[in-house]
Order: structure tokens, then sequence, then C-alpha cells
């Protein structure tokens, strides 16, 4: 799971060219075993983003066979990250 933090988008479509692409050839590149995701939070630029409690919101980008999809904005990134470790271990 690689995830990007954001004070400022919420979707990854509102990511630079390049970060979107970069983040897409990854997810492509792991076939399924590389998810991405875009974690907005607002926290101020010099303090400590605590993941369990600052993240606001979330959206993945995961790996089909017809390439890249991209869930809704969710919630409950805490949530999220516990399930996707469970199903993973």
């Amino acid at each position: 799971m690689l995830c990007e933090f954001s004070r400022h988008h919420t979707e990854f479509r509102q990511l630079s060219k390049g970060q979107y692409w970069m983040y897409a050839r990854l997810v492509l590149a792991g076939k399924g075993s590389i998810l991405a995701v875009l974690c907005k939070h607002s926290v101020s630029q010099h303090l400590k983003i605590d993941t369990a409690k600052d993240v606001e919101s979330f959206q993945v980008m995961q790996w089909t066979p017809e390439g890249v999809q991209f869930w809704p904005v969710c919630e409950g990134f805490q949530d999220f990250v516990l399930a996707w470790f469970d199903k993973t271990s």
C-alpha cells in the first residue's frame, strides 16, 4: 500500500499529471499487489500527521485487468488499513 497525504486533494484526478501517472504506473506494474491511497487531512504543515485520527477521507486506486480503478472517496481510513492488513497477512 502506497499512501499520499495531502491537505489539498481528495481525489487522484486532482493531483499533478506526474504524481497521478507515477501512482497509476506503480499500481499497473503491481497487477493487484499494490494499492495507492490518497489521504486527505487538515494538519498544519509543521505538525505530524496521526494517520489513525487525522485522515478525513481517502481514495483508493487499484489494479483491474482493464486498467486502474478508483474507489469513491471514503471515510474510515484506520478501519480500511486494519482490514487490508488482516486480508494480506
